[in-house]
């Protein structure tokens, strides 16, 4: 089991900006593709940055003062959302990811590794099957009102937010943006070659936590 620690320190009662919607998900499972996708909606959502009806933002699973790449000096701490989404992509695909472009830089394992038990041995791509468990798990602890796979988003988002409430404006004219949108070219892993290189329990928790969101992964 993947321990995972609060998201955030408790903060004494202030006011706070109220915006629509928070996207929140592991780094490199699509967080910049929702936004892109909302905006074809008529939504005015940022990436990694606070716009008129929200953000979509991976370091936005903590509630904290500070995130280490604001480009607004917007954190949590600072906002109530009215809608929380957790978006979620291929589990080989995102370790594949994290393991060649996140884990090279300090800065977001350092930030991770206050919310979430990383643990300090283990190669790359054990530290990468940690952190994909452990920040979504931190998500899933906050009760998020949906949980949408990015390969599915165009279908479900429009949907979810329509019985929400939230008033949405599809163009016929705006194209729909790829979902390997802000992707970076990277080798892929396969499940052999991450089952190989870490423990059995962890593999199996890895399995487990596909198989609930929607993948199915093998060794094969």
């Amino acid at each position: 089991m993947i321990p995972t620690r609060d998201a955030g320190p408790s903060f004494m009662r202030r006011s706070r900006i109220e915006r629509e919607l928070l996207i929140i998900g592991h780094p490199r499972s699509g967080t910049g593709y929702m936004a892109r996708l909302l905006g074809t909606l008529g939504l005015d959502v940022g990436h990694e940055e606070m716009h008129e009806h929200g953000i979509s933002s991976w370091m936005f699973a903590a509630t904290t003062d500070g995130v280490p790449f604001s480009t607004d000096g917007t954190a949590r701490a600072q906002f109530d959302f009215r809608h929380v989404i957790h978006v979620v992509r291929d589990p080989l695909r995102v370790i594949s990811s994290t393991v060649f472009t996140e884990l090279p830089n300090r800065k977001v394992f350092g930030y991770m590794r206050r919310f979430i038990a990383l643990g300090s041995s283990g190669g790359r791509i054990e530290q990468a099957c940690r952190s994909y468990l452990g920040w979504n798990k931190l998500i899933e602890s906050q009760s998020p009102d949906i949980r949408v796979q990015v390969e599915m988003a165009p279908d479900v988002l429009p949907e979810f937010l329509r019985k929400a409430g939230v008033e949405i404006v599809p163009s016929a004219v705006r194209e729909l943006p790829p979902t390997n949108y802000n992707s970076r070219p990277h080798p892929s892993l396969s499940g052999s070659k991450i089952r190989s290189a870490i423990p059995q329990e962890l593999w199996e928790e890895l399995v487990e936590y596909a198989r609930m969101i929607g993948y199915e992964i093998t060794a094969d």
